[in-house]
């Protein structure tokens, strides 16, 4: 198997990884009667989460988004846009939903190398009036 991975592209090797990845936890889950078909997995490196909210910040206070340095995101995006829908939904009522998904393609956007500043996100420290 090793002889074969020789061959692959670095593309070919990452989608393999992620491939083989999704597919072993998914074994190991139903073996042990753990999975659900709804739950997701999440395959991301601290680093690029890491890289992906310091771009985030700098975005919301202005600042252009660092250039020398260029991860290659698999599931990061996903993780903060649901923690971050996950969260709205708790706390506000239902139009803020689409508030969070603008907010949260600015801000992912601005990981990419443009010279847009991302609107700010964050949870907000205003709660929906109660009735």
């Amino acid at each position: 198997m090793m002889a074969e991975d020789d061959d692959l592209t670095y593309s070919e090797a990452r989608d393999s990884y992620i491939e083989d990845t999704r597919q072993n936890l998914e074994s190991n889950l139903r073996q042990r009667n753990l999975y659900e078909a709804n739950s997701r997995c999440y395959i991301v490196s601290s680093k690029c989460l890491c890289s992906l909210v310091k771009s985030m910040e700098s975005a919301s206070k202005g600042a252009a988004p660092a250039r020398n340095s260029n991860p290659e995101y698999i599931d990061e995006k996903e993780l903060l846009t649901d923690f971050l829908e996950t969260a709205r939904e708790r706390r506000y009522e239902q139009p803020a939903q689409i508030a969070v998904n603008q907010e949260v393609a600015a801000a992912t956007a601005a990981t990419a190398e443009t010279d847009t500043p991302a609107p700010r996100v964050g949870l907000g420290s205003s709660r929906p009036s109660e009735v």
